[in-house]
């Protein structure tokens, strides 16, 4: 039903003649299904180009200009979503209808377009509503949003200002995971054994200091301790490769070890105190796996 009224507002959108009987009654069924199944928004604000498009669901006061984002439309609907919501699901098929076109061939094919990116125009349209993509069903073409509290919306800002800068270091294989309102953001992952094994992280502590460090667990406590053990042994090389000391952090009673460095720091201070972390961290990242990378291999 959606891929007809999809056809019907490219028409109507591309001025391809009048809509017949028909195409009126899938338009006007697909604003009254939306209206039944999406969360309650306060009144709508009815458009007046003509009497066979859809009611619009952008709430009272936000009318979307042409010159605003053709995504909008669906950052003016999550707003208007109750705060008691907290989180919401909707279909790809869905927000084509509330952006009265479609999504681009990526939306469909690529996870990372649904990334909580400040940076690209269509994220940054539900990041500043207040939600974030939290979940994504690429198979079933829907996801969920979750709202962003203040400090969510913080770390997500935050590392995404770090990801940017390290995509400048050639050397550095970025992550593909983006940012997702946690106090931690994985940077990139070592070649040891499957999967993130090994990873360096950069994380924010109740104690109010920022992290950097090779995270080390692939699962076997055993096998993440003799790792740990054999990083131990070139410790002062990796602390000259770096320039400072770092902590060697066993950590008997969990599964994983760590190697670290720390420095002061709060996800909500000053924005020039937050640029040095951001910049600390990247420059943290740039000599720490160069050093670390030898020491790994492909198991």
């Amino acid at each position: 039903m959606l891929s007809d009224v999809r056809d019907v507002r490219n028409k109507l959108a591309h001025f391809r003649g009048d809509l017949t009987a028909t195409e009126r009654k899938a338009l006007r069924f697909a604003a009254n299904w939306l209206e039944r199944n999406l969360p309650s928004a306060p009144p709508v604000v009815v458009t007046a180009e003509s009497e066979s498009t859809p009611e619009s669901p952008v709430p009272a006061g936000e009318i979307v200009r042409a010159t605003d984002s053709i995504y909008a439309p669906l950052a003016n609907y999550l707003q208007a979503v109750s705060p008691d919501v907290k989180s919401f699901p909707i279909t790809f098929a869905e927000i084509e209808v509330l952006i009265r076109t479609e999504l681009p061939k990526s939306a469909f094919d690529y996870r990372s377009w649904w990334a909580n990116d400040p940076e690209r125009p269509h994220s940054a349209q539900w990041l500043e509503a207040g939600w974030r993509a939290q979940s994504v069903n690429m198979s079933a073409r829907r996801l969920t949003f979750a709202r962003t509290g203040e400090r969510q919306d913080a770390y997500i800002r935050f590392f995404s200002r770090v990801r940017k800068a390290l995509k400048r270091i050639v050397d550095l294989p970025l992550s593909d995971l983006s940012p997702q309102g946690q106090a931690w953001q994985t940077l990139a992952e070592f070649p040891w054994k499957k999967g993130s094994s090994a990873v360096l992280n950069a994380s924010f502590l109740h104690s109010k200091q920022l992290r950097v460090e090779v995270y080390i667990d692939c699962g076997d406590a055993l096998l993440n301790k003799e790792k740990f053990d054999q990083l131990l042994q070139h410790k002062r090389r990796l602390e000259d490769a770096i320039g400072e000391k770092l902590t060697w952090e066993r950590m008997e009673r969990y599964r994983g070890s760590r190697i670290a460095c720390y420095r002061p720091a709060h996800i909500l201070e000053e924005e020039k105190d937050l640029d040095a972390s951001a910049g600390w961290i990247v420059n943290q990242a740039e000599k720490f796996y160069p050093a670390f990378l030898p020491l790994f291999h492909e198991q």
